[in-house]
């Protein structure tokens, strides 16, 4: 480069002659490269690390040379020459790697791109592109795996896909959620745009929206703003990444039928967005209106609890209890006593670390799912709770009674048989009886379960409402004679 400028120089003497400000020029430019050729001397006697950690001081030294250049290049306007010259001699070796960083150090004011290529020298790693405030993978996550590659497949596609995950409380649909975000795939599509929304507590779309710009790192912290909506769809809108957003619990917001459209209608606006993706996790067996959901999709009545041998191995990994342990048949009872419901398996399992087995099950059988309290809100009854006091269940109290009813069969009811049953005990008309159903079905407090052929159990062979075995432990704990319902405070 020094003799592509000596070149431009002397072109310059011949056409215009030795003037003093030519000669002021050339001494700063003799100056400044006398000094970045010291530094690449230096350079070259360090080491391979030492050159890597003062990089910086390099760094300053150029740009004290940058100053008296500029000087040089503005007096003569020679900017495109070296560009030019700058990109035909690109150095390949780690020697010549610093002289490419002079370049570098050139192009914004020559005006000109030069791609440096200095593979010799470490790259500095980019930006993360894990969100801040993103949960890790569940690091204990059996029994989903086909569920999680339905879900991958469908949210790796390159258009956008809105999905919803339902089923009862506990069952395991957070945990699904979070370990899609977690896949290569998705992490590769979405980058930092896979936004996790915690739900809870939300009791209108402004909250909704409110914890979306929060998560939205380019988004003004002013949710009273009039123009917030607007900043968090220009911010989904105008981003090159796109944007998997999962609602989790969206149940206290979207349950209440003074709120249901307001956040129907947010989804819908969210949805019209091409790179905005949505997934949702709801109590029950309903979904929102509003998206046009992908297929294929869950199924309607959504997650159902773990199979035996994914509860066993959840269990296990939790525990620490040795699979040869004396009392490890034992486990299965246990599993089967909570319906193989992903919380309460989890919540044993931690009871299990310092208690013995037998114990343990002496324990659930004289306490129920009080034993199952967890940290904070995780505890089985507040889950159960969750949906006993939920909107829809107070908008239709006597569904509480149809279900003190149902929870006196473990096996279930046939279907056809549930009204005529109420009925015949005298507490509600066979008209609100329906009704009562659909509640106890949309909120999953009694999923239907279908119809086994070829079983010689004739209940088994026809459709039945069952109500989950922990729900049912929980009815025992709270309910008055005769199957009537009553709450926490009447206990």
């Amino acid at each position: 480069m020094v003799v592509e400028l000596a070149s431009v120089a002397t072109h310059h003497l011949e056409e215009n002659g030795n003037t003093p400000q030519f000669s002021l020029g050339v001494q700063s430019l003799y100056d400044a490269f006398t000094r970045i050729g010291q530094a690449l001397q230096e350079s070259r006697e360090r080491s391979y690390t030492r050159r890597f950690i003062e990089s910086r001081k390099d760094s300053d030294l150029l740009r004290e040379c940058e100053k008296e250049l500029q000087h040089f290049l503005d007096a003569f306007q020679i900017r495109s020459h070296i560009a030019t010259s700058v990109a035909i001699k690109r150095k390949d070796t780690a020697d010549q790697a610093f002289e490419d960083q002079v370049s570098n150090m050139l192009i914004p004011m020559l005006g000109a791109q030069v791609v440096s290529e200095c593979e010799d020298i470490p790259e500095v790693p980019e930006p993360s592109e894990e969100p801040d405030d993103l949960a890790p993978m569940p690091q204990i996550f059996y029994g989903r795996e086909s569920e999680l590659s339905e879900l991958s497949n469908l949210f790796s596609q390159p258009s956008q896909a809105h999905a919803v995950l339902l089923g009862q409380g506990g069952v395991g649909k957070s945990s699904l959620a979070l370990a899609l975000l977690h896949q290569p795939e998705i992490k590769r599509q979405f980058r930092h745009r896979r936004l996790f929304i915690n739900c809870k507590s939300a009791k209108r779309s402004f909250d909704l929206l409110s914890r979306l710009g929060s998560a939205l790192s380019d988004v003004a912290a002013d949710a009273e703003s009039s123009s917030y909506k607007e900043n968090v769809f220009a911010s989904l809108r105008n981003s090159p990444v796109r944007c998997l957003i999962v609602f989790d619990d969206l149940d206290d917001a979207w349950d209440s039928s003074s709120t249901k459209l307001e956040v129907e209608e947010l989804l819908t606006d969210l949805s019209s967005i091409p790179t905005v993706s949505l997934l949702l996790t709801l109590r029950g067996t309903q979904r929102p209106r509003g998206p046009v959901y992908s297929k294929p999709y869950p199924a309607p009545f959504g997650l159902g609890p773990l199979s035996p041998e994914a509860s066993r191995q959840t269990f296990f990994a939790i525990s620490d209890v040795p699979e040869d342990d004396a009392d490890a048949p034992l486990v299965d009872v246990l599993l089967h006593m909570v319906g193989f419901l992903p919380l309460a398996i989890t919540l044993l399992a931690q009871l299990a670390q310092y208690e013995p087995l037998q114990f343990l099950m002496d324990r659930y059988r004289e306490e129920g799912t009080s034993m199952l309290c967890g940290d904070g809100d995780d505890g089985i009854e507040i889950c159960i709770e969750r949906t006993l006091y939920s909107a829809r269940v107070n908008e239709c109290p006597a569904a509480l009674e149809v279900l003190g009813v149902l929870a006196r069969f473990p096996e279930g009811t046939p279907r056809s048989e549930v009204s005529a049953l109420v009925a015949s005990e005298g507490r509600l008309p066979a008209a609100i009886v329906n009704k009562c159903l659909n509640v106890l079905h949309t909120t999953a407090l009694v999923p239907v379960v279908p119809k086994i052929l070829g079983v010689p159990d004739a209940v088994r062979q026809q459709e039945r409402l069952v109500v989950p075995p922990v729900v049912r432990t929980y009815l025992q704990r709270h309910i008055l004679d005769g199957g009537r319902y009553r709450s926490l405070e009447d206990s």
